[in-house]
């Protein structure tokens, strides 16, 4: 298989790692909080992740670290927050010459929404893993405490603290969430001793300003501010149900973009509508069945 690595030009030195033949049918994929381009790649037990897989139904495959995350290098600390972010892949979309099949997961979901905005001629279809809330159908959260370095909110009864001058790690419970569900007798994440270790040592460090923003702290999430443009942008939207978070707020964003004359397809009942999947079901046991189906569902 065919590999090569380039990057983005400066300031956001976005990486991307490229797999297959280079042609003009390309699927582009962006990570989500805590996470690299990596889990695109391979799973935690050694199996071929959604872009190799990709690549057997002859895509062109780009994952990519989001700016200032791992392999994309440093990044002035001030500098980053979604809209730079989503500046980014803008620039790095627009210079590709093909159609874009996008994929998101997770907090990039807003980013992904936003980018089939303002790329409509380009990004040709949206594949949102999970995703995080669009701005319009997400109430602006108000802290409880706000200074220049700490930031403390109850985002559904739960007490977080961001320290805004550092980037977080990935917490225990955190981690839990990511391979787990509240369906024990289903868990599809790879469970052995080895693969949650590699998986854990994969986790990054998580820029405050973007978790700001994906609570919608005082409005600070960039909405869509014409749902026209993402009309003609074949949508598809994977919920787990398992997953007690995005089963209630996937379907909020799938009522606006159909409210607007968007074509979007839910996957409310998850990969086959069995259930068992967790938040990462990108990267879990049956992760090759799952995006089977996708691209059957892309080339319909």
């Amino acid at each position: 298989m065919e590999q090569r690595i380039f990057f983005s030009p400066p300031p956001h030195k976005i990486y991307v790692e490229a797999f297959g033949n280079e042609s003009k049918k390309i699927c582009l994929f962006i990570h989500g909080g805590y996470h690299s381009g990596v889990c695109w790649n391979q799973t935690p037990d050694g199996r071929l992740g959604w872009a190799r897989l990709a690549t057997q139904h002859g895509y062109w495959a780009l994952t990519t670290d989001m700016p200032g995350v791992g392999r994309s290098g440093t990044v002035d600390f001030k500098d980053i927050d979604s809209r730079f972010v989503i500046d980014g892949y803008r620039k790095l979309i627009a210079g590709l010459d093909g159609e874009i099949t996008l994929f998101v997961h997770s907090l990039s979901g807003f980013i992904g929404f936003k980018l089939a905005e303002l790329l409509p001629g380009k990004i040709k279809a949206l594949v949102a893993i999970e995703p995080s809330l669009i701005a319009n159908v997400q109430e602006q959260l108000i802290p409880t405490t706000e200074t220049d370095t700490l930031v403390e909110i109850n985002y559904r009864t739960l007490p977080f603290k961001l320290d805004m001058t550092k980037p977080a790690i990935a917490t225990d419970v955190l981690i839990q969430r990511f391979t787990t569900q509240n369906n024990p007798q289903k868990i599809l994440f790879p469970k052995d001793e080895k693969s949650v270790a590699q998986y854990v040592a994969s986790l990054q460090p998580q820029h405050p300003k973007l978790m700001y923003e994906l609570f919608n702290i005082n409005g600070s999430k960039p909405p869509i501010e014409d749902f026209s443009r993402l009309q003609n942008t074949r949508m598809l939207v994977i919920t787990t149900p398992d997953d007690p978070v995005h089963k209630d707020d996937d379907v909020k964003i799938v009522n606006k973009l159909r409210e607007e004359g968007c074509k979007v397809e839910f996957w409310e009942k998850g990969f086959m509508g069995t259930g068992g999947n967790s938040h990462m079901l990108i990267v879990e046991q049956n992760n090759n069945e799952i995006f089977d189906k996708i691209t059957t569902w892309l080339e319909q």
